[in-house]
């Protein structure tokens, strides 16, 4: 009896050995692999301010910029806007978001207008498919387009979208007291399809959305202030007015955080963020969100290494890896003098010529005021900027941009 009670309390020690063994190496591994949710990932939770303006600017029938140095922010901002809230406008508003970088190089106006006008089509097409009494239901209710509206656009897409077409589209659109808000990510690239960048298609394009109140409301994102664009395309319409400087009033500008809204966000992390890791996150990111959350991700990683004696080092490392292509892209779309400015400042030349330029660069938080003195913010750029993209920034200068 003895020996069978020895054998059973060894069971079930060994049991107890094993499960606690299982159990460690499962909480290791969870702990290894858990993914935190990142403060910095909702973009457009960080930028609510900025979605609230546009909001109140779509809901009024004009249009909007949206101007700002990081991708991944301008187009988290346009996938929040269908789900704000509208109030009574929501019935009447007909979202279409085009990403400029998609269409072929040789887009003409008519393949431009296809894809915008693809959700009404979309809309027109579902109507039909509804049995009568849900038809006449919906019409009551105003959440179907009129049969005109359907009408008007059969006439232009028989018609290859010309302008006259288009313009007896919007006219119904209004008359149904509908609106088109036509989403266009990266704006920029439209100067590089040149059967885009044509007097007829831009000052159509202007005529339509211009008008107060307008069918056609649009929300573009830009890497350069709308003035630099009007610069850009000044040799279209030489004697005449800026195709799209009746959206100059209505640019939002996406600024750094401050200091203590980027506290709050990092108080905010699921995973415990200590004072040396939130130190390394500021100062890597400048208070840019998108650069903020590559620098918590980076940390983390960092962290996670079996080598965390270096961990600083490593993060640092891993940062500048996974920014390095980014100056490329911003000073892509900065002006001639913008990156004349940017250069001085590196090279720590005179600066005084630059006050403009100088400005635009701080507005977009690449460069800070210290005590009176100059500085590219965030400080790790200044190392990203090597003699290749040195190279390349006096190329772009030489090659007149």
């Amino acid at each position: 009896m003895k020996d069978f009670s020895f054998w059973i309390i060894s069971i079930l020690g060994s049991l107890a050995s094993i499960i606690s063994l299982i159990w460690g190496i499962g909480k290791y591994l969870h702990n290894r692999r858990l993914k935190y949710q990142n403060p910095f990932d909702n973009l457009s939770k960080i930028r609510e301010k900025e979605i609230r303006r546009i909001v109140g600017q779509i809901r009024s029938g004009q249009s909007s910029a949206i101007i700002g140095v990081f991708e991944q922010e301008k187009t988290a901002i346009l996938a929040a806007l269908n789900d704000q809230e509208y109030s009574d406008k929501a019935d009447r508003l007909i979202f279409s978001d085009l990403d400029i970088s998609s269409l072929d190089v040789d887009c003409d106006p008519e393949k431009f207008w296809k894809q915008a006008l693809k959700p009404l089509k979309v809309n027109i097409e579902k109507q039909r498919q509804d049995d009568f009494w849900l038809r006449r239901l919906r019409w009551l209710l105003r959440r179907n387009v009129s049969p005109q509206v359907a009408k008007a656009y059969k006439e232009c897409q028989n018609n290859q979208f010309e302008e006259f077409y288009l313009k007896e589209l919007f006219k119904q659109l209004k008359k149904d007291n509908r609106q088109l808000v036509l989403m266009i990510d990266r704006f920029d690239l439209l100067l590089q399809r040149k059967n885009l960048k044509r007097t007829h298609f831009l000052g159509n394009l202007r005529e339509i959305a211009s008008c107060y109140p307008s069918s056609l409301n649009l929300v573009i994102t830009l890497s350069m202030l709308l003035q630099q664009f009007h610069q850009k395309n000044k040799e279209l319409n030489p004697g005449g007015s800026p195709y799209f400087n009746f959206i100059d009033a209505n640019q939002v500008s996406l600024a750094v955080l401050s200091e203590a809204e980027i506290d709050k966000l990092l108080q905010q992390s699921e995973r415990k963020l200590t004072n040396e890791a939130c130190d390394f996150i500021k100062n890597a990111a400048g208070g840019h969100p998108y650069l903020l959350r590559v620098a918590t991700n980076v940390w983390w990683n960092a962290y996670d290494d079996d080598n965390k004696k270096n961990k600083v080092k490593n993060a640092t490392k891993e940062f500048s890896n996974r920014i390095s292509n980014l100056l490329d892209e911003i000073l892509q779309y900065c002006s001639k003098n913008t990156c004349k400015a940017f250069l001085s400042l590196m090279q720590k030349r005179e600066i005084s010529g630059f006050v403009n330029e100088l400005k635009e660069l701080t507005k977009q938080g690449l460069i800070i005021e210290n005590n009176g003195v100059w500085q590219i913010h965030p400080s790790i750029f200044s190392s990203l900027l090597a003699e290749k993209a040195m190279q390349k920034l006096r190329e772009s200068i030489n090659g007149g941009m």
